[in-house]
């Protein structure tokens, strides 16, 4: 990487030892921010596997086999789910945001020189600041999960738990 940027003419008044720093911190930013990312699409995954999973136990649980405390306990178990997950991506957002920021602000901090320095620079092709955060996948991820949750904690309350009623009947308001 050095010889790249001596071949753009960037490393005139940059010390090796600097360069090797800032490099080593941009490749630790860059690897933690890549584990958030994973798991940021990994979490909705989760939640919406779950959810298609209590679609076929509300078909399962309609017969005879129809147990209301466990159907309760379910979608109180797939609500908290829910808002765990919630808050984890949320929690996500923020530290990469904060981790990116942090390198940028450190990365000034080294007389590197305005080139250099733009070429280092992190920048996230997409911003979780307002109204930018609406064109982000995790922002309509985190509006299905809230609505899903609000969904399962609707059920879960909903739910009768006298056998011989369906498990559904008198849930919906309409």
């Amino acid at each position: 990487m050095t010889e790249v940027f001596k071949a753009l003419g960037l490393l005139s008044s940059v010390k090796q030892q600097d360069l090797q720093i800032i490099l080593d911190l941009r490749e630790s930013t860059l690897a933690q921010c890549g584990r958030w990312d994973q798991i940021r699409w990994q979490v909705p995954s989760w939640f919406c596997t779950l959810g298609t999973l209590s679609i076929g136990f509300v078909t399962l649980s309609e017969g005879n086999n129809y147990n209301p405390v466990f159907a309760k306990g379910f979608f109180v178990a797939v609500s908290l789910f829910g808002v765990l997950s919630l808050l984890l991506l949320m929690k996500l957002v923020i530290y990469e945001t904060k981790v990116i920021h942090e390198f940028n602000e450190n990365l000034n901090r080294f007389p590197v020189g305005r080139k250099l320095s733009d070429v280092l620079t992190l920048a996230r092709p997409f911003r979780f600041d307002f109204p930018s955060v609406l064109r982000t996948a995790t922002f309509w991820f985190l509006l299905y999960m809230l609505i899903l949750t609000i969904l399962f904690l609707l059920l879960a309350w909903k739910v009768p738990l006298q056998r011989g009623q369906m498990m559904l009947s008198g849930v919906w308001p309409w």
